[in-house]
């Protein structure tokens, strides 16, 4: 599990340093979410704090949401901690990441619904999902398409570098919101709604 999530760790250092390059923030944003987490699976909770740290202080400003929420749980949690260690903090802490702006991505957690838009992945018709109750994020319809590939969770947490724990609560969340009990009932409902192509 160690290599594996090293591995995923290296290889989020060299796509943060292609998107910095490119200019494309919120790339930049997401690959630090990814490093926090994977660092976290990894027990190294500070590093994975301070990764997280950078990502809000650059987040901020632009006021992104949907890139934390996307990020599921295990985000929920990290966000948590950093909150908490921040309030036993130095006030100087204060300066980067703001407590409110984290206490108002906490918030949208808890919501079922939020009024920023979700990020759409290529191909994705908006009226596809009208149909459910709670949306697919990003996210999980990404993690559709691999289960509907046949791909199992170790598969998709490699293909996506996230954690398994990650993928196991995606695949948990998607099951929720199909409605179902399955990966193999997930991928009928799925071809019903047209989530996926046939």
């Amino acid at each position: 599990m160690g290599s594996h999530l090293d591995d995923a760790i290296g290889l989020l250092d060299r796509l943060f340093e292609i998107a910095e390059a490119g200019g494309r923030m919120s790339s930049v944003i997401e690959i630090i979410l990814l490093r926090a987490l994977a660092l976290q699976a990894r027990r190294e909770s500070s590093e994975a704090l301070v990764a997280l740290e950078k990502a809000l202080g650059l987040a901020e400003p632009e006021g992104y949401v949907r890139l934390f929420v996307d990020e599921g749980m295990p985000m929920a949690v990290l966000l948590s901690e950093l909150l908490k260690a921040r309030s036993r903090g130095p006030r100087r802490a204060r300066q980067h990441a703001l407590p409110g702006y984290i206490r108002s991505l906490l918030a949208e957690f808890e919501s079922p619904h939020t009024n920023t838009e979700p990020r759409v992945p290529e191909g994705h018709d908006p009226g596809q999902d009208q149909l459910l109750l709670d949306p697919l994020t990003a996210r999980e319809s990404e993690v559709l398409l691999l289960i509907a590939e046949g791909l199992f969770n170790q598969e998709i947490a490699t293909r996506l570098f996230i954690a398994t724990s990650t993928v196991k609560g995606y695949v948990h969340s998607l099951l929720r919101k199909l409605e179902v009990e399955s990966r193999t009932q997930a991928i009928s409902r799925a071809h019903e709604l047209h989530l996926v192509s046939e």
